[in-house]
């Protein structure tokens, strides 16, 4: 096995996709393994230095405390001897075409910066740098990094920004959309105390208008109003 490439750190789901497709075969049933389905996974791992379990170790009949790069590699070489497999594809692409496949392979969209590509979160939180080169058969290979610069400028600049606090209106209005603006309207009455409704209304109303209003609804109903015998 080829023990002096370079190692790195690859994404644990990456890792876990190698086991579950180990996981589909026996040991009884190596001989049917195609590593063609898996191609784009294997050279995603092919320089992980991360150590396989030691069951996949037993599976694959080789030491215990191998790492997924050295099985990658006996796993292609097995292919290559036992069933003419060959160890890699040697189709061509171009860079954006790499690109676009491992964005495709991790399930993200990948930006570039300086020295690469920078995969992060939905919500923008930096998860690990990718640098693409290429290798022999034509083809490119990622290095994974952690970006700890970026995680850390992130982190700050989220816990410098300052969270607007909500209004009361925009607590209405968020519930308006919910169940409509009548049972929010009578809501927020039943809600407030009447002698408050009173004060704000007091400061909102023409003196003269409220007067009308008052005058038509109190004092001229109390005059019409027929008296009980």
């Amino acid at each position: 096995m080829n023990t002096n490439s370079q190692t790195t750190h690859a994404p644990s789901h990456l890792r876990e996709q190698f086991q579950e497709w180990l996981d589909a075969f026996e040991p009884s049933r190596l001989h049917e393994i195609d590593i063609r389905p898996v191609a784009s996974l294997l050279d995603a791992l092919a320089d992980c230095g991360d150590v396989l379990p030691a069951d996949y170790c037993d599976q694959l009949e080789i030491p215990k405390g191998s790492t997924y790069a050295q099985a990658v590699e006996e796993v292609r070489q097995w292919c290559a001897t036992k069933q003419g497999q060959p160890a890699t594809e040697p189709a061509l692409e171009s860079l954006d075409e790499a690109k676009a496949r491992w964005d495709s392979l991790l399930g993200m969209v990948s930006t570039p910066q300086k020295d690469g590509f920078i995969l992060s979160s939905p919500t923008g939180f930096p998860l690990a740098t990718m640098e693409i080169s290429e290798v022999p058969g034509g083809k490119y290979r990622p290095y994974f990094g952690q970006p700890v610069a970026a995680q850390d400028e992130w982190i700050k600049e989220h816990q410098d920004r300052k969270v607007p606090e909500r209004s009361a209106e925009d607590v209405y209005w968020e519930y308006v959309e919910k169940v409509g603006e009548e049972v929010c309207a009578d809501a927020v009455v039943d809600y407030i105390d009447p002698s408050a409704v009173v004060e704000i209304l007091l400061e909102r109303i023409d003196a003269d208008d409220l007067d009308e209003y008052l005058h038509d609804n109190l004092i001229a109903r109390r005059e019409w109003q027929p008296r009980l015998v």
